[in-house]
């Protein structure tokens, strides 16, 4: 079994983040994981929006940086990014994409959840991320491949038992991350896979296909799969 961080974010790709590439690299490493998918966010920040092409590669250098750092531990790093539409503010993270796909896709966030979803390539996944926490809501399931039932920040009210109820409700797939951001945020998410992806393509048809375990973390307060 190999165990993914599937919701992580780095410094200085994510204003949010807290703990630079190398640090985050050690520290999931020390937590057990096997890989981890490096899910910075892809959305214009308040009232100081960036430019598309300088936002994607705040995102790129993050990205080629995780690889390095991991690499040297043995952990494999996958593309990812948490996508979050400018006139909301609902977050949803994006799986099976490379940079390069993410990159043609322009700046998307201007779009609307319908239309991005319409729009995305059909082997990338829309999952929605801590959907029931305050003020948030979840998007209507037409638009989602799957809900994030296990948030394991203990910073928020995430609610993960009714994401877990939507989950079941609408037939959606499930996936489950720490939201790592600072350094005590490792090991409090994640899934467990049978063998290791070759890539971004096949880590998102191996969770369409229910091949990963939703974990809850060991210090977690709500965990519906504990490690």
């Amino acid at each position: 079994m190999v165990k993914i961080e599937m919701h992580c974010h780095s410094a200085p790709a994510s204003r949010c983040a807290k703990v630079p590439c190398e640090q985050a690299a050690q520290i999931l490493c020390d937590h057990g994981y096997d890989a981890l998918v490096l899910t910075n966010h892809y959305t214009y920040y308040d009232n100081q929006p960036h430019p598309c092409d300088e936002l994607f590669d705040r995102i790129l250098r993050d990205y080629e940086t995780m690889r390095q750092c991991a690499g040297r531990l043995g952990l494999k790093v996958f593309f990812g990014a948490e996508l979050r539409f400018y006139h909301a503010s609902e977050d949803y993270l994006l799986y099976g994409l490379t940079a390069q796909e993410l990159y043609d896709l322009g700046p998307c966030y201007q779009l609307d959840l319908a239309s991005f979803y319409a729009r995305k390539p059909a082997h990338a996944l829309l999952v929605q991320a801590h959907p029931f926490r305050p003020p948030l809501k979840p998007a209507d399931p037409r638009f989602l491949d799957g809900v994030e039932i296990h948030n394991g920040c203990m910073r928020h009210m995430n609610n993960n038992d009714k994401a877990l109820a939507f989950a079941k409700t609408n037939g959606l797939l499930m996936t489950s991350g720490s939201d790592f951001h600072q350094c005590y945020d490792g090991g409090l998410g994640g899934m467990a896979f049978e063998s290791m992806p070759e890539d971004e393509r096949a880590l998102a048809q191996m969770l369409r296909d229910g091949k990963g375990v939703c974990l809850g973390g060991p210090r977690c307060a709500d965990p519906y799969h504990p490690l």
